[in-house]
């Protein structure tokens, strides 16, 4: 994830039925637990289409007790999407462009779809491919406060099983480091099992990762990613 870099860490992931109580519920909750820090945000994904289900918008705006109404630069821009296409903006799709009231909404270059943030809570569609467009185009919005992040990433011949318990003791005594195990393809004849030591505090990462190399053994491979952003 480009956010990992940028010192951005998920507090908590929830998925919520198409209800507007519970979606508003929820939101309301989580922006007591998350925004109130001074890099605390919400991003929701999905819900913004012009179906009965579609009610994120409407969610939002309760939630941050404000009301919806139509946006006009959203309108136009979807407006000249559609008829390009030689289609209709109907009163289905004009709920795509009904947004709450006093958000701020972020555009795109070669996207109609906006990005609406309505007191941090960002809200972006479902669909994967313009969910991560959308996040890669407005990345400076994101930034967490947990300093440079570093990531070593380790490749094994051995097993799993062959370190797993002396791995866990290793991980307990790096409370700031966040150390993985990923089986490969065992189909390959490679088989190489991946291992991730990541964290924000670099001597931490590098010394836990020295630590998981000698105890792991038969590193085949090492790859080393940072960030100071």
């Amino acid at each position: 994830s480009k956010l990992t870099p940028r010192g951005v860490t998920i507090k908590r992931a929830e998925f919520v039925r198409d209800n507007l109580e519970d979606i508003e519920a929820t939101l309301r909750r989580l922006r007591k637990e998350v925004v109130p820090g001074p890099t605390g945000a919400i991003i929701t994904s999905g819900g913004i289409g012009p179906t009965h289900d579609d009610i994120t918008y409407d969610a939002v705006a309760a939630a941050v007790n404000t009301h919806l109404d139509v946006h006009a630069g959203t309108l136009e821009r979807m407006t000249r999407h559609y008829e390009s296409q030689g289609k209709e903006v109907n009163e289905a799709r004009m709920r795509m462009a009904t947004l709450p009231v006093s958000a701020e909404v972020l555009t795109t270059d070669g996207l109609w779809v906006p990005v609406v943030n309505a007191d941090n809570t960002y809200v972006l569609p479902g669909i994967p491919r313009l969910f991560r467009s959308l996040v890669d185009a407005h990345i400076d919005r994101f930034r967490g406060d947990l300093g440079n992040w570093r990531l070593v990433n380790l490749y094994t011949t051995a097993g799993e099983g062959d370190y797993a318990t002396k791995l866990g003791e290793l991980a307990a005594r790096y409370p700031t480091v966040s150390i993985g195990s990923y089986p490969g393809d065992m189909t390959s004849s490679k088989q190489e099992t991946k291992l991730t030591v990541e964290g924000f505090n670099e001597s931490d990462v590098d010394a836990a990762a020295e630590e998981v190399k000698q105890l792991v053994g038969g590193i085949v491979r090492e790859e080393r990613k940072t960030s100071d952003v």
